[in-house]
């Protein structure tokens, strides 16, 4: 796939993320460590609630601040640090409504996430918000 673009390339787990890839013609064993995570965990139940764009964003060369998940073309955008402070962002209106889409377990109705599978990709159990989602979702209508 990657032969007229890259010298040498490593894949420890592929992640079935981008929507211009044929995941189907890969090698089973591949696709299936793929669909079941890292380390071959097997996923018992597709999670509602994503928890990777509570934890992190990321922060392009331009200045946007986006989602840090599979938002491969920025889509998901909070901002631009050229015109705000980071801090600001991160508790910003546009972050916050994107995050109570998460805790609603409405991921799956959002145009970038509606075919994720990285809410799935889970380093560990802690990681998952789904016991807590109300609970958190209830803070933040609050404003705690």
């Amino acid at each position: 796939m990657f032969g007229n673009i890259a010298d040498s390339l490593f894949v420890e787990h592929i992640l079935p993320i981008y929507h211009d890839v044929d995941y189907a013609s890969l090698d089973q064993t591949i696709l299936d460590n793929a669909m079941n995570g890292r380390g071959n965990v097997v996923q018992n139940e597709i999670h509602k609630v994503c928890h990777r764009p509570v934890y992190r964003l990321r922060v392009t060369a331009n200045g946007e601040v986006t989602a840090n998940c599979c938002d491969q073309s920025h889509d998901i955008r909070y901002g631009n640090i050229m015109e705000q402070g980071l801090v600001e962002l991160w508790n910003g209106i546009k972050r916050i409504g994107f995050l109570k889409i998460q805790l609603q377990g409405k991921r799956f109705n959002h145009p970038v996430c509606k075919d994720c599978v990285l809410a799935n990709d889970i380093t560990n159990g802690a990681d998952l918000l789904y016991p807590w989602a109300e609970d958190i979702l209830r803070r933040f209508e609050s404003g705690i």
